[in-house]
């Protein structure tokens, strides 16, 4: 049996916890949910609607089904049986007892119908990622930045030593399409579906662009809205906005697609090993996305959430991330070079003569060596993540 790794999370889900009368703990498939609320709630009663039996119990008999425990009670995925989530708001109501309910869910479109309709000020709502690098930290210090790319951070690949990654990988797209998505669509589209998530794959860390998706599939761009919507709310891919505040009408205005695991991107873009990731067409990509991904995880973790976005001017003016904290706002340049020059820094020093003052800029890079240029410090992405 494998050793427990703690989670960043564990802080807030013990606090939230004493504060309201049920939990929910949303993420996608496979990234410890189960492992992590047992842990943490060891004495409390645990039922997981995997179970056939137990779901149709629970479905033909809710009030029966409820009644049979007193105590803390998890309810392992939920959203086998969201139906249930309206008699557990008569019980809240009942006994508004703190942390009575631990619930979890890995579809959070469907889910988080049933919480906003039922639970609504009687839940407070938390998403678990896959490990972030913080959280594995002792196994990662030695490893390559392409090699956590190819690998990723679900904890089955860190905890399963003999894991076959690049079958795990595609087992998890297929599982992912057969149950979480294949309910939503039509039988034509499901291969559709498959090519849509490449595609999106291929495009990481790019402005999202509704319309050549829709022209490059053959559909219409209202079924690609929904069809992001759907890999949102399943927690596979995020959006991040683009940054405008106080600078005019000159900038782009649609957001940017990143993946939650660079390891699915691996997979879906057929990279079979570290060093494709590293040489291949889309190597900046993989980088960014990881620094990016791993920064975007560490903030999930937070009570506090700091505001994420990107910068990009229509005239080529472009800055990877902004992290627009009142304390200390970030600008960061992403680039996957070992040997970063003036020419990397050239963007930030341009975006700071526009917003003097008010963002402290650095150079995240794979470069170990201390240097600077024009005030700009270069940082590698070990030092970002863990100082």
């Amino acid at each position: 049996m494998s050793k427990y790794i703690e989670r960043s999370l564990e802080p807030l889900i013990l606090k939230v916890a004493k504060h309201f009368p049920a939990l929910v703990i949303t993420g996608a498939r496979q990234t410890g949910k189960s492992t992590l609320i047992k842990h943490l709630f060891p004495d409390a009663d645990y039922v997981t609607f995997d179970s056939l039996n137990i779901r149709n119990y629970a479905k033909d008999d809710p009030i029966g089904f409820l009644s049979e425990y007193t105590g803390t009670l998890i309810l392992d995925e939920i959203q086998e049986v969201p139906e249930l989530l309206s008699y557990v708001k008569m019980e809240i109501d009942k006994n508004r007892k703190l942390g009575r309910f631990i619930i979890t869910g890995s579809q959070q479109f469907s889910l988080m119908e049933g919480v906003q309709e039922s639970l609504a000020g009687r839940a407070a709502i938390l998403e678990l990622s896959t490990f972030s690098c913080t959280e594995i930290k002792s196994k990662i210090k030695k490893l390559k930045w392409h090699e956590l790319c190819y690998r990723g951070f679900y904890p089955e690949i860190w905890t399963n030593k003999g894991i076959d990654i690049e079958l795990w990988y595609s087992s998890y797209i297929k599982t992912f399409i057969d149950r979480d998505i294949k309910k939503h669509l039509k039988e034509q589209n499901l291969y559709n579906y498959g090519r849509f998530i490449e595609l999106l794959a291929v495009r990481t860390t790019q402005e999202l662009n509704i319309s050549s998706l829709a022209k490059e599939l053959g559909l219409d761009q209202k079924t690609i809205q929904t069809w992001i919507s759907f890999l949102i709310r399943s927690q596979i891919v995020f959006l991040l906005p683009p940054f405008y505040k106080n600078l005019g009408k000159r900038v782009t205005k649609k957001p940017k697609l990143y993946f939650y695991d660079t390891g699915l991107v691996a997979s879906l873009t057929r990279h079979r090993d570290a060093e494709l990731v590293r040489n291949g067409p889309i190597s900046g990509a993989f980088y960014e996305n990881l620094v990016i991904s791993e920064l975007m995880k560490q903030n999930m973790a937070e009570a506090k959430r700091k505001n994420f976005f990107y910068f990009r001017e229509n005239n080529g003016l472009e800055i990877d991330l902004l992290i627009d904290d009142p304390v200390s706002p970030l600008a960061l340049e992403i680039k996957s070079t070992m040997t970063p020059s003036l020419a990397d820094v050239n963007n930030l020093l341009k975006f700071i003569d526009l917003s003097p003052n008010q963002f402290k800029a650095y150079l995240v890079c794979p470069s170990l060596e201390k240097q600077s240029f024009k005030g700009v410090k270069v940082i590698n992405h070990l030092g970002m993540w863990f100082d």
